[in-house]
C-alpha cells in the first residue's frame, strides 16, 4: 500500500472497523430471544386452550340439542298414548 492511500492515523481509509460486543450485550440479546420464544409458546397454548374450550362448548350444545329432541319425542309419545287410551 502506498503512503498516499493511508489516512492520517496510518490506517487504510477503506477498511471497516469492527466492534467487539460485550458479554452483557450478548446475554441481553439471548434473553430477548428466549422471552420472545416463550411468549409465542404461551400465546399458542392460550389459543389451543381457547379452541378446546370452544369445541367442548360446541359439543355440549349438540348434546343438549339431542337431549331436548329426545325429550320432545318422548312427550309426543306420551301424548299419543293418552289419546289412544281416551279413544278406546
Amino acid at each position: 500500500m502506498s503512503e498516499q492511500n493511508k489516512s492520517p492515523n496510518g490506517k487504510s481509509p477503506n477498511r471497516k472497523t469492527t466492534t467487539t460486543r460485550s458479554a452483557a450485550s450478548k446475554a441481553r440479546q439471548a434473553g430477548g430471544k428466549a422471552s420472545a420464544t416463550a411468549g409465542r409458546a404461551a400465546g399458542t397454548a392460550v389459543a389451543t386452550a381457547d379452541d378446546a374450550t370452544s369445541a367442548a362448548a360446541s359439543g355440549a350444545e349438540r348434546v343438549t340439542t339431542v337431549a331436548n329432541g329426545a325429550v320432545r319425542s318422548a312427550a309426543k309419545g306420551v301424548e299419543a298414548g293418552r289419546r289412544a287410551v281416551v279413544a278406546a
